[in-house]
């Protein structure tokens, strides 16, 4: 029972209630023989885990999980795991590690002709090659899943391919394209009730519009995904929502609360341990010297970053949402 209600916990975003669920089941089962049904809770809880940013919890209940599905020898349970273990080294910044994962479940799920699976390690290894700076193999990536995907018939898998295709797609420049992406990602998730994957794809549209110099928009689709991360207990969420409002700020030309949100996002994703991908890493950091210099501001620039960094994560939503009596 514990495996098979975890997905609809995560849709709903009850995470913080699951995890406390399911740990104490798993807790109460620990002395029993290896099951399926433990290893498919220990992926649960794990997912869940990783989506509130424990990525030390997470990969503890992955392994444990791996280490029984290896004993059933379920290749099929061995393929999901890798794939969660790679998410979790994606979202720590070890692509490298995250692609080995990515490659070694693609390939027991070719062999056991599983399409779903195919699909998702596909899209996996697509937000990994874009990660990485290959655009035209994340592409390919990309076309293969949702061509899966349409064939299945699945809402949530052709959704979330095609918020990944938006983000490539604002790489290259095409934001009409990515926000139309977007925002039918969006409305699916909406209408599927997803609340964790509808502040994924609010924060997408979110930066679409903020480089489409709809500020406004960009803003307030930033806040409702921040606030519904928040709700669900992803910290990391809430850092890039944070960097991603300080961006607009500065943007704006406000270069002081910019700052301040980017020193807040920096410390609450050093606190969980999570690190951007390798080339938005760069991206940020350049565009970062760029506010410095162009802010004219000298070491009020740094005062500004270290206040930021000063706050709780409360305190800096709250700062993020109201600006200028908005």
């Amino acid at each position: 029972m514990a495996a098979s209600v975890s997905p609809f916990w995560n849709a709903r975003g009850y995470h913080t209630e699951a995890r406390r669920w399911l740990a104490a089941v798993l807790k109460t089962t620990v002395d029993l023989p290896p099951s399926s049904d433990r290893a498919k809770a220990l992926i649960g809880a794990g997912g869940l885990a990783r989506e509130q940013g424990d990525y030390t919890a997470a990969v503890s209940l992955f392994y444990q999980s791996l280490e029984i599905h290896r004993e059933l020898e379920n290749q099929k349970g061995v393929a999901e795991v890798q794939n969660n273990l790679a998410f979790v080294a994606r979202e720590l910044g070890e692509v490298v590690v995250a692609q080995s994962y990515q490659e070694s479940s693609l390939e027991l799920y070719r062999a056991l002709n599983d399409r779903r699976g195919i699909a998702e390690t596909l899209d996996n290894l697509g937000e990994n090659a874009r990660d990485q700076g290959h655009p035209d193999m994340a592409q390919s990536r990309f076309e293969e899943s949702l061509a899966i995907f349409r064939e299945l018939g699945s809402r949530t898998g052709i959704a979330m391919v095609l918020g990944d295709m938006s983000v490539l797609a604002v790489d290259r420049g095409d934001y009409s394209v990515a926000r139309s992406l977007g925002e039918e990602s969006l409305a699916t998730y909406r209408e599927l009730g997803h609340r964790y994957r509808i502040a994924l794809a609010l924060s997408r549209v979110g930066d679409v519009a903020r480089d489409q110099g709809d500020y406004g928009a960009a803003k307030s689709l930033h806040i409702e995904g921040m606030q519904i991360k928040w709700e669900l207990g992803d910290r990391n969420g809430v850092a890039y929502s944070l960097l991603a409002l300080a961006g607009i700020e500065v943007r704006r030309s406000d270069f002081t609360r910019g700052a301040r949100l980017w020193g807040a996002g920096e410390l609450l994703q050093e606190e969980i341990g999570s690190r951007m991908p390798l080339n938005d890493r760069l991206n940020h950091e350049r565009y970062v010297s760029i506010a410095r210099e162009s802010s004219g501001m000298g070491p009020a620039f740094d005062a500004a970053w270290a206040e930021g960094r000063s706050m709780t994560a409360e305190q800096a939503m709250a700062y993020a949402i109201l600006r200028n009596g908005e």
